[in-house]
């Protein structure tokens, strides 16, 4: 009897957890597109600030970043000139949603509203990105960040 038992309790185990760890996995991967985001902007508006050297900003950028988003954010950066960019007062995801993984690639959606701070006051704007990450092992880097155009 006991082993009867046995073959139906294992199989509904199983079941169980399949369907609970992919949800963690899941929402695990999309806390990390949301820290690279926001590593990213920190850095971005700190060096164009002038608040963190071109080098330091680089050598930061690497750790978070690759090919080919790394290559047109140093190029950003070193190309930069005294703008009179608005400052971002903060970033809300108002949704993110994974859309493919392909061999190490993971493809997100995401709309983001933008908080900022200009000449002229506080003001915000929501705009959709897809986002790229690629995987180095259990690294991720962002690859691509593109606005998508409605």
């Amino acid at each position: 009897m006991k082993r009867y038992i046995n073959i139906f309790v294992l199989p509904f185990i199983i079941i169980i957890f399949i369907g609970l760890f992919p949800g963690y996995i899941n929402e695990s991967k999309t806390a990390v597109v949301k820290s690279l985001m926001r590593e990213r902007t920190s850095i971005m508006q700190e060096a164009l600030y002038g608040n963190m050297s071109i080098e330091e900003a680089e050598e930061r950028l690497y750790k978070i970043e690759t090919h080919p988003l790394l290559e047109s954010d140093i190029i950003s950066l070193r190309d930069m000139e005294d703008t009179g960019i608005d400052r971002i007062k903060d970033m809300r995801f108002i949704s993110l949603k994974q859309t493919t993984s392909l061999y190490n690639y993971l493809s997100y959606q995401t709309e983001i509203m933008w908080l900022m701070v200009g000449l002229e006051g506080e003001y915000s704007q929501r705009i959709n990105y897809n986002i790229s990450l690629k995987s180095f092992g259990k690294i991720y880097k962002l690859s691509d960040i593109t606005p998508i155009s409605e």
